[in-house]
C-alpha cells in the first residue's frame, strides 16, 4: 500500500484526495468524493455499494471490462489533480 500511494502522488496528495481523484477519473464524474471518515454503516456492512446508479463510466462492459481511461503512470493523479483545481478556480465569475 506504501508503494502505491507514492505512485499515485502522496505526500503531494493526501490519501483522501487520492482515493478522490481515483474515483473521478475511473466514472469520470467530478463530483464523486471519497469521504473520510468512512461511515460505518457504508458498504459493505451495509448501504449501496460505491458505484450505485453510477451511469457515467465510459467503459466497454462484458465479461472482462475493458477501460475506455488512460493508464495512471507515475504521480500522474497530482497532475490531473492540479489541472481539474485550476479548471475550477478559472470558471465564470459572476
Amino acid at each position: 500500500m506504501p508503494v502505491m500511494a507514492i505512485w499515485y502522488g502522496w505526500p503531494t496528495l493526501s490519501l483522501t484526495e487520492i482515493c478522490s481523484e481515483l474515483m473521478k477519473v475511473r466514472y469520470s464524474d467530478d463530483a464523486l468524493e471519497c469521504h473520510q471518515p468512512y461511515p460505518i454503516g457504508g458498504p459493505p456492512f451495509g448501504g449501496a455499494p460505491e458505484a450505485a446508479g453510477q451511469q457515467t463510466a465510459r467503459d466497454d462492459w462484458g465479461v472482462q471490462p475493458k477501460p475506455k481511461y488512460d493508464r495512471i503512470g507515475f504521480r500522474d493523479l497530482i497532475r490531473i489533480h492540479d489541472e481539474r483545481v485550476a479548471k475550477q478556480s478559472s470558471g465564470p465569475h459572476p
